[in-house]
């Protein structure tokens, strides 16, 4: 009797493992994260995510389980600033807790500080010595310490934790694990766009807001996961499947006149539609081929129809409406006069709009002029060498997986030249660190998977696929 209780226990236990080493695990977590978002049970939803991160941290010696939860978190929150109260600050104590008897339970065997540890601990002193050579800078200081913080030492605490608590089974394959658990959260995000549209229709335009952030920063999330869609083309074959969750995606973009992302990814379809062909087998490629021919065909019909069915004057006060956007060419001309004024070090994170009433710190609508305005030219240092180190790692493997995360990275980072992607921790850098660390681990591995880059055309090898 007791031999076969041992038995059924460890069939529970396997199957256990199972679901949460499964893209079903990441559904249903991103299931649970929209349910909780329209039937506004941000306070549940999210402490049952942590609850259960503090379930794994404590009983799993591989942390590649929380992800999902890591990925999907904050997708439950209607209110953001809710989340600085103390019932969070406690259960995120809890969290931190748990971390800590993790890595004491399971201790690492060889440390790893990872290639991308110097550039942020640099981009981190950029961040902290941000206007201390500025008297309107050191008035302003405080107000940035928690974004300064958010932005160098959380990415880096988050960076170090996954490079080095993930211990994956032989069996699984973090790169298609971390790419489900991104690209399952964004569809729920777009979700939430359509909700948003279906239940506040005539504020939706006015508000662009979701609670836990704008329709742009949605934008940014399907710029990062449109590639790893196509990454899994390359893997799988599910060609249908995977480019209806494009479609979705720039179809949210559209709806939510976040026009940067919808025309990034647009302009990007060819090139990313010309990289799978060329890394799919040749028995796949004429089956792809047709497949984007009628898909393109269809879209088009569509478009000719929706064209025909509106009046002349809803186009024109369509695409005026469009192109008379928010006038960013104003922030920009600030962050260069600010730069000029603080050229060593920038007038920092804490530098407020007085001319609002809630002098709220500056948002400089772009991440090249945000940083030359906030850190000067010490930032610019820091965040070129950040540049040149996630390239590096990029670049430097032979998986699959490093040229779609090149691809999603250069998407994401084309689309800061228009936000402050850089400075947006939660979902976005947290979910392009994740991705980075993921090619790190690849490349560690020594993957020998090909893919092309920079049009030269290397032998594929799918025996790991």
């Amino acid at each position: 009797m007791k031999s076969v209780g041992i038995l059924k226990n460890n069939e529970f236990v396997s199957q256990i493992t199972r679901f949460l080493y499964s893209v079903y695990y990441s559904v249903a977590v991103s299931i649970w994260a929209l349910v909780c978002f329209i039937l506004n049970l941000q306070t549940v939803g999210l402490f049952v995510m942590i609850a259960g991160a503090c379930l794994i941290l404590v009983c799993i010696k591989d942390i590649l389980p929380i992800i999902p939860l890591f990925t999907n978190c904050v997708l439950t929150i209607n209110h953001f600033s809710l989340l600085t109260t103390i019932p969070y600050i406690v259960a995120y104590c809890i969290l931190g807790a748990c971390f800590v008897c993790h890595f004491i339970r399971f201790p690492f065997k060889n440390f790893y500080l990872g290639k991308l540890f110097f550039p942020l601990c640099l981009v981190s002193a950029a961040l902290f010595l941000g206007g201390v050579l500025s008297h309107q800078g050191l008035n302003y200081y405080k107000n940035g310490i928690v974004s300064a913080f958010a932005t160098g030492p959380l990415i880096l605490i988050i960076y170090l934790l996954f490079l080095n608590g993930i211990n994956a089974p032989e069996n699984s394959d973090v790169k298609t694990y971390v790419s489900s658990a991104v690209i399952v959260s964004t569809v729920c995000a777009c979700a939430e766009v359509f909700f948003c549209y279906l239940s506040q229709s005539s504020d939706i335009f006015g508000k662009r807001n979701i609670g836990w952030g704008n329709f742009n920063t949605v934008g940014a999330l399907t710029l990062i996961a449109i590639p790893l869609c196509c990454y899994f083309m390359v893997r799988t074959g599910k060609f249908a499947a995977l480019l209806a969750v494009v479609i979705f995606m720039i179809a949210t973009d559209i709806l939510s006149s976040s026009d940067g992302s919808a025309g990034i990814s647009l302009f990007s379809l060819p090139f990313l539609a010309v990289f799978v062909f060329l890394n799919l087998k040749v028995k796949r490629r004429k089956r792809f081929t047709l497949f984007i021919f009628i898909t393109v065909i269809v879209l088009c019909a569509f478009a000719l129809l929706l064209l025909y069915r509106l009046e002349f004057d809803e186009i024109v006060s369509f695409i005026s409406n469009r192109t008379n956007g928010s006038n960013r060419y104003v922030f920009y001309e600030q962050a260069v006069k600010l730069f000029k004024d603080n050229p060593i070090l920038g007038i920092g994170q804490g530098f407020a709009d007085e001319s609002t009433e809630s002098f709220k710190t500056f948002n400089f609508h772009s991440t090249v002029f945000h940083v030359l305005a906030t850190m000067g030219t010490f930032g610019c240092i820091a965040y070129l060498v950040y540049y040149f180190f996630r390239f590096k790692i990029l670049l430097g493997g032979q998986s699959p997986f490093n040229t779609f995360a090149y691809l999603s990275f250069i998407m994401f980072e084309a689309y800061g030249i228009i936000d402050v992607c850089e400075f947006n921790i939660i979902p976005l850098m947290s979910f392009m660190t994740l991705i980075i660390l993921t090619a790190e681990i690849s490349n560690i591995k020594g993957e020998e998977n090909f893919l092309p880059l920079y049009g030269c055309v290397l032998k594929s090898r799918y025996s790991s696929l």
